[in-house]
């Protein structure tokens, strides 16, 4: 018989509760893949925002394989100075021994300070998290464990690779299920690598502001210097800002930056990474007094004199299929493949050939006229000038035996 009786609406959301942390309780006891298979089925039932989700709770795909992140490329003029960058995420991919030790710290007292000790999990932390969330209906809270943190960035990232917008939601999702996946993956990460590995690859991953990737082009955007220059004042900073990249930005919310560095210091001193009074000095430091900001143009434009020499390296790249099998790929590996470019264009002559054409006709000139000028080094035939003082089409395909740059 079909009971017609009132239900309780608070029955199926407490049943939800306590089957979640049935299952959260058991991934952390047994800690492995087997177990975690035998309930994920259930898991899914239970929660609607993924039950109809189909990727599967492996650790798949995910290593510590730095050099297939996304980095800038960088084009060089032939006496060694930087000319253009290109990139879609700016980051410069750096090894742990070029990075600060107080930079290190921060990140761990901020982000898991039980990250040298802990198998990839926190079960304490995800206890704490159910109950703030589930039980006490406060503000969402995580658990997540650093690993776990490099676990999503990698899988957004690789989802972003592959063009996968199904993928690349279900690593951003707000669900039970994306962090069993993380779980699962920063364990098995865990056994594979060491803690100095991992931490690597988190600073290395992370966001640190609008389009800032990793710890060196933080160091350089925010301070001007290198990743292993940081103090602990600037280190405790950029560790501050990955909780909310856009929010805690310095550049923008220098007020509401310099409180999120003060709590990494108070973290640093709760946590044995730094003493009171080396705290104490680093908050000392108004964070607008510590900003000297550094901007990253993309590509060719706004380069002054080099923007034809950089037009014409760029053009290069792009018709060489050796750099790819179509213009796509070698776009993305101009843009994406960490390439240092050295060309045999040189600055000053650049800048000689252009006070020389403007000398005669105004860029401006009502007339309209053009003039353009080319210069080649005698026996290696290699270019060391080429200049407009107007942008015109330029569509000729340069001889490869005498192209005007390398990559190492």
């Amino acid at each position: 018989m079909r009971d017609n009786r009132p239900q309780d609406p608070t029955a199926k959301p407490a049943r939800r509760v306590v089957a979640l942390l049935i299952a959260y309780f058991v991934l952390c006891i047994a800690g492995g893949v087997t177990m975690t298979g035998f309930f994920a089925p259930a898991l899914v039932d239970i929660s609607k925002t993924v039950s109809k989700s189909s990727f599967s709770l492996q650790g798949e795909n995910v290593s510590l394989n730095l050099t297939e992140l996304p980095q800038q490329s960088r084009m060089y003029s032939s006496d060694g100075q930087l000319i253009a960058q290109f990139y879609t995420q700016n980051r410069i991919v750096v090894a742990l021994k070029n990075i600060s030790p107080w930079m290190q710290k921060a990140m761990v007292a901020r982000e898991d300070h039980n990250f040298l000790t802990e198998t990839g999990i926190d079960p304490k932390g995800i206890a704490r998290a159910f109950v703030e969330t589930f039980i006490k209906r406060g503000p969402r809270e995580g658990g997540s464990t650093l690993t776990q943190q490099y676990v999503k960035n990698a899988l957004i990232d690789e989802a972003m690779k592959e063009n996968d917008p199904i993928a690349a939601y279900h690593a951003r999702a707000d669900t039970i299920t994306r962090k069993l996946r993380e779980m699962l993956i920063a364990q098995e990460l865990n056994e594979h690598y060491n803690k100095a590995e991992i931490l690597q690859g988190y600073l290395n991953i992370a966001q640190y502001g609008v389009n800032i990737y990793g710890v060196e082009v933080a160091a350089e955007s925010y301070f001007g210097i290198h990743a292993n220059q940081l103090d602990l004042s600037q280190s405790a900073l950029i560790a501050s800002i990955t909780k909310d990249p856009a929010a805690y930005d310095p550049l923008y919310h220098p007020e509401v930056a310099q409180q999120q560095r003060n709590i990494v210091l108070q973290q640093m001193v709760q946590y044995g990474f730094a003493t009171k009074a080396e705290a104490d000095a680093a908050e000392a430091i108004p964070v607008k007094s510590m900003l000297h900001p550094k901007t990253y143009p993309i590509g060719c434009n706004d380069i002054g004199v080099m923007g034809y020499a950089c037009d014409y390296t760029v053009r290069d790249i792009l018709m060489d299929t050796q750099l790819g099998s179509t213009v796509e790929d070698r776009r993305q590996l101009l843009y994406e493949g960490g390439l240092k470019i050295y060309t045999t264009f040189s600055e000053t002559a650049e800048q000689a050939a252009y006070n020389a054409e403007t000398k005669y006709i105004s860029p401006k000139n009502p007339q309209g006229m053009i003039i353009a000028m080319a210069s080649v080094q005698p026996g290696p035939a290699r270019l060391s000038r080429y200049s407009k003082i107007r942008p015109t089409t330029w569509t000729a395909t340069p001889d490869r035996s005498t192209r005007p740059w390398t990559t190492p």
